[in-house]
């Protein structure tokens, strides 16, 4: 007797993909996320625990700081649907994500279920049909490692910042999450801006002498004069900025004395007394982001008699001109400390590429000085692909028609004609048939790089192994894809060979390109220089402070990426960037994360910077579902309903490097986002008096959007409240937003 068999999955997206590659007898379900979780309000308490005062946060700190997991109202039905196949059924696989959310569902899919029949746990890092059919053959058990990580870190949530959100509603706005790192963190900071505070500044000179021997160059500080100490920083109180006490037989030297001292040592004969051999320990030195308290307002700026180019210029020179002022005293300490740097005026810091621990405690006394961040290598997880064959009948790719863009195309013979749209990513493959004509370097005859491409990864970002050496190298004056992921999003936005691959939504718009990751590994300096290159494009090697031009700068940017807060980056870095590219009217779009179907997760810069972008989450165009993966709103970080829309993002067909189109796996709100920057072109090009007016835009982008409602609450939001927290405004319509801006 033929045997039969059950496959739970996490969503249903991935079910009806894994149902088409198995044979009869295999049920493939989904358990739509966790079906189990802490409780998230009394109501969800059972009544026999109610009285028990730690059921409140959902975890005993008094036993081994036990978790109280129960069902959560919508997942019943689940629950249900799932015990009634495994009835009919042989064998159980569960076949959720391998990672440590996966497999505590996984986990929690037994403790619920509670399966009488033989439980497999398969695993398999792509949707293809010999990927399945070898995962069904190579299982395993329940990894409990694994779940005891993910139950260590949703614990660690609850105890850490559950209980200080609410304070956070009352004092900052209400939806914010305190978070586990975050908590502990914003302690971190308050004690230091006390010490900062009670900090008095005191001023000493002293004096360095750059000598020789036997034409061996040499540097020697003063040390003592006459008998006395020099003062240095150590010997001074910080509450007070006067001599500790016990110090007064050190001479303290102002600048008429020190001055008067190196009159004196001018005209005296120095002699090496003797030399010293010291073991020593060297600490380790990081690369660190400076940023300083003095960031550009733009608020009472009137740009409205101003052109396109005098505004971006006006912001421009506002910024250079702000850095410029305040970057001084630093500079001055790293040029005679020897550091190497580099300077940004985009958001007014600077990154040290290799700072000591001595180097960053000076520093951090500045008084101009606002943060010392790191600058970790985000890693940005890139779908795994493969090649697969174009079948549609239709030389219009199915996600562009299902937009409505091919109608503006046809219909109102708009292309996105006079806008250009900015990418920054792995890079690009910019001769692809499907992007080169489109290129703003290329005449048709010959190609100018200059001003139409930058990169911003100098040096390796990624941890190599086990990749090797970048494939493309470093400082590239010609464009390169690492990663294929920036050649896919770009031909989603303009791409299309005249022929049977029209990919892009707007074939008649210009594009330009930066590449900000290495093999898809980021740092905030990296995003932050190809913003500066943007708001004023230079040429190879000039110098962004004095050499950029304005007049070329793109009309709407593209960021199919995320600068993670759980992997180092805090939202400071990005955020000064984002103020400037509005009040310079440029519109920035950005992918909401692949972080669903969890409520908040719209969690990393820039997409969770919701009052200056455009946030977009994905659906699956064929069936016009939500993806799984999509990440809701609200944003952890103002709190704000996101994401404003949602666009096709599953299965994507778009340009890959080597000429090629692929579609299979390109799944994620990274394949969304291009289609919004897009549709941005096209608004663009129908009424140019729209250029610059960016909430303009977005507003034409969300009231034409068809209104979708969702099961889903989120952040207190009702799913059929428009704008929720999972659709937003609803799906993008391409044809209504430019029939609507046409109308103005």
């Amino acid at each position: 007797m033929d045997k039969n068999y059950l496959v739970i999955v996490e969503s249903p997206t991935k079910a009806k993909t894994i149902r088409k590659f198995l044979p009869k007898g295999y049920v493939v379900e989904a358990s739509m996320g966790h079906i189990r979780d802490l409780p998230q309000s009394a109501t969800d308490i059972p009544a026999k625990l109610k009285a028990e005062e730690w059921t409140k946060i959902g975890v005993n700190v008094e036993q081994s700081f036990e978790p109280l997991y129960v069902v959560p109202k919508g997942k019943f039905k689940v629950i249900q649907d799932l015990k009634k196949k495994m009835a009919d059924v042989d064998i159980l696989y569960l076949a959720t994500d391998e990672d440590r959310e996966g497999e505590a569902i996984s986990w929690h899919l037994l403790e619920v279920l509670k399966p009488k029949i033989p439980v497999k746990r398969m695993v398999f890092h792509e949707i293809t049909k010999n990927a399945i059919m070898k995962a069904l053959q190579d299982t395993r058990d329940v990894d409990m490692n694994l779940v005891h990580a993910q139950e260590t870190r949703r614990i660690l949530d609850r105890l850490v910042g559950y209980t200080v959100s609410p304070l956070i509603w009352k004092k900052i706005a209400y939806g914010l999450s305190a978070g586990r790192v975050q908590s502990a963190g914003l302690r971190l900071i308050v004690n230091r801006e006390r010490e900062r505070i009670r900090f008095k500044s005191a001023t000493y000179w002293d004096l360095e002498a750059e000598l020789s021997k036997s034409k061996q160059k040499f540097n020697a500080k003063s040390i003592s004069w006459n008998g006395k100490r020099i003062a240095t920083t150590k010997d001074f109180d910080e509450s007070t900025g006067k001599l500790l006490e016990g110090k007064e037989n050190i001479l303290l030297l102002d600048e008429k004395n020190a001055n008067n001292l190196l009159t004196t040592l001018n005209r005296a004969t120095f002699t090496v007394q003797s030399i010293e051999e010291k073991q020593f320990t060297q600490k380790p030195v990081v690369p660190v982001m400076v940023v300083l308290k003095s960031q550009s307002d733009f608020t009472g700026m009137n740009f409205t008699p101003l052109s396109r180019t005098q505004r971006i210029e006006l912001v421009y020179k506002t910024l250079v001109k702000n850095a410029d002022e305040t970057q001084k005293n630093l500079i001055s300490l790293l040029n005679s400390e020897k550091f190497s740097y580099q300077r940004f005026f985009i958001s007014n810091a600077i990154l040290i590429h290799a700072a000591t621990p001595a180097l960053v405690e000076e520093i951090s006394k500045m008084t101009e000085v606002d943060k010392i961040l790191g600058n970790p290598s985000v890693h940005f997880a890139l779908p795994k692909n493969f090649e697969a064959s174009f079948t549609g009948s239709s030389p219009v790719g199915e996600n562009i028609s299902y937009v409505g863009a091919e109608r503006v195309w046809k219909e109102l013979g708009i292309t996105g004609q006079n806008v250009v749209i900015g990418g920054q990513d792995t890079g690009y493959q910019w001769d692809h048939p499907a992007l080169k004509s489109h290129y703003r370097g290329w005449n048709g005859t010959k190609v100018a790089h200059d001003y139409n491409w930058h990169d911003s990864i100098h040096k390796p970002a990624h941890p190599r192994s086990p990749y090797g050496v970048n494939k493309c190298g470093y400082d590239l004056s010609v464009p390169c894809d690492d990663d294929r992921h920036g050649t896919h999003t770009m031909g989603t936005m303009v791409g299309s060979d005249g022929s049977k691959n029209q990919i892009g939504m707007a074939p008649g718009a210009k594009w330009i390109g930066c590449r900000n990751m290495d093999e898809g590994v980021g740092t905030p300096a990296s995003y932050l220089e190809c913003f500066q290159f943007f708001l004023a494009p230079t040429a190879m090697n000039e110098n962004p402070f004095t050499s950029g031009k304005p007049e070329l700068a793109p009309h709407v940017i593209n960021n199919s990426w995320g600068c993670g807060t759980d992997e180092g980056c805090t939202g400071a870095e990005i955020l000064p960037a984002l103020i400037a590219m509005k009040a310079a009217g440029i519109i920035v779009v950005a992918s909401a994360g692949n972080d669903g179907p969890d409520c908040g997760t719209i969690k990393d810069p820039p997409s969770y910077h919701t009052a200056y972008v455009l946030t977009v989450g994905a659906i699956d165009h064929r069936n016009g579902e939500i993806a799984s993966f999509s990440s809701r709103g609200p944003s952890t970080f103002d709190g704000g309903v996101g994401p404003d829309v949602t666009a096709p993002g599953v299965s994507i067909r778009s340009s890959v490097p080597g000429g090629k189109y692929e579609e299979t796996v390109w799944s994620g709100t990274s394949m969304a986002g291009p289609h919004v920057v897009g549709q941005v072109a096209l608004i663009l090009s129908a009424q140019p008096k729209l250029i610059g007016n960016v909430d303009g835009v977005i507003s034409i982008v969300r009231s034409s959007a068809e209104n979708t409602s969702s099961s889903q609450t989120c952040g207190g939001v009702a799913g059929g409240k428009i704008p929720n927290n999972t659709y937003g405004y609803g799906k993008i319509r391409v044809f209504e937003s430019v029939r609507s801006a046409l109308s103005l």
